[in-house]
């Protein structure tokens, strides 16, 4: 998923940085996003298809397990992202240099 995130980090980095936040809050919005779905995923055919196909289970086995999962990992990720957002709108000298182009 890193690969298709690149464009993202085009968007919400200057759109982080209008809102007055830092980089770092403008990468991680998407980055932390994907990351949290791809873990969480409880439908995704790459992760929870192959390894249940593997374990000879069915590919709907566990899935309230699995849309729990996903539900504590997206709240921890979104948790994380805003911590640090505020933070860094809180105390502006926290975040990193920027560079003006």
């Amino acid at each position: 998923m890193s690969e298709e995130i690149i464009p993202f980090i085009l968007i919400f980095v200057p759109l982080a940085l209008t809102l007055g936040y830092d980089t770092i809050t403008g990468v991680a919005i998407p980055f932390v996003g994907a990351g949290a779905g791809f873990a969480g995923a409880s439908l995704n055919p790459f992760t929870i298809g192959i390894a249940q196909e593997v374990a000879g289970a069915s590919t709907v086995f566990g899935i309230n397990i699995q849309i729990i999962c996903l539900g504590i990992i997206t709240s921890t990720a979104i948790i994380f992202v805003t911590i640090h957002a505020r933070r860094i709108k809180r105390i502006p000298q926290k975040a990193l240099p920027t560079k003006k182009i």
